[in-house]
């Protein structure tokens, strides 16, 4: 398939408000961050590690649930519960390293703050039961009611996903380890991560007529939300506090992201306004959006390490 071009968004001083206002809107806590002055911090705990992976939990959540879809209902096969395994084994990892530390993942000690870590107990209380009706939806024995558990619930882990990633924004993103907008991209290209799977499990809710995977209105949303965002990290976008690429790398890993994107945003359109998903086009769909999300996730790794240079 060849993919189609891909125009910037004019930066209309409307379209500059509804983003600002729909998708870099921050929750009060770290708006306070933003207001108080941030106390210097000298020890090094991975501040930039902390945002990264906290929204990685994001993502994984709505991985399990696109991959068990995909598994029962759209063919997806082995790779979709491929998909899920591993989903289910990052999650577990990531969420105990943000209790614990973890300095294979560049989280040095444990989580002290006490609101942070109540936020840890209310995402770990959801994803307990989350994870069983993971692993369940994929081994063969009552797999359609665990799938169902994952259609009903997802996304109330996602909800509460996005609270902790707040969280750690607000409470690491200081002078001493990271700037605000250094923070804010990395959460950013972190959660265009999360909405190619969500983007995956929508289009799957759609094939399968599974609203709780969900319906076309629901992925065009999402669609829409990719897109967007996509444009803004392209040449940043200041009004709204998105900072442009730091370095000619960035820059040329955005732009050819953009690339990869064309195609596969005319196919989940193609869904949209068709409701299907071609037999011949399941597989290469699921792939191109998983190939997608490792783009986005190499990105966020790159801004990271940007903000541990000071760029």
């Amino acid at each position: 398939m060849t993919p189609a071009t891909f125009g910037n968004v004019k930066r209309t001083g409307t379209a500059i408000a509804l983003l600002a206002a729909t998708l870099f809107s921050l929750p009060s806590a770290a708006e306070e961050a933003l207001l108080i002055p941030a106390q210097l911090v000298i020890e090094d705990v991975g501040a930039s590690e902390r945002v990264d992976y906290s929204g990685r939990l994001r993502l994984l959540g709505q991985a399990i649930a696109a991959g068990s879809c995909f598994y029962l209902g759209a063919g997806g096969g082995e790779e979709a519960k491929s998909t899920v395994l591993k989903s289910v084994e990052a999650f577990d990892k990531i969420l105990a390293a943000l209790r614990n530390g973890d300095e294979s993942l560049g989280i040095i000690g444990p989580e002290k703050r006490t609101k942070t870590l109540m936020v840890l107990d209310d995402l770990a209380a959801l994803w307990e039961p989350y994870r069983t009706a993971a692993a369940g939806s994929v081994s063969g024995e009552n797999a359609e009611q665990h799938a169902t558990y994952l259609a009903e619930n997802n996304m109330a882990l996602l909800a509460q996903a996005v609270v902790l990633a707040s969280d750690i924004n607000a409470e690491y993103a200081n002078p001493a380890e990271m700037m605000q907008a250094n923070a804010l991209v990395i959460d950013i290209t972190g959660r265009q991560g999360m909405l190619t799977q969500k983007m995956l499990k929508e289009a799957c809710g759609v094939e399968t007529a599974n609203p709780g995977f969900g319906s076309a209105a629901d992925l065009q949303a999402t669609l829409n939300m990719f897109d967007a965002s996509l444009n803004a990290l392209v040449g940043g976008m200041p009004d709204a506090g998105v900072m442009a690429p730091p370095s000619p790398e960035i820059e040329a890993a955005v732009r050819a992201s953009v690339e990869e994107w064309a195609p596969l945003k005319a196919g989940l359109q193609q869904v949209i306004d068709t409701g299907d998903i071609p037999d011949e086009k399941r597989h290469d769909l699921f792939i191109g959006v998983e190939a997608l999300r490792e783009t986005m996730t190499k990105l966020t790794v790159q801004y990271r390490e940007a903000a541990v240079q000071g760029l």
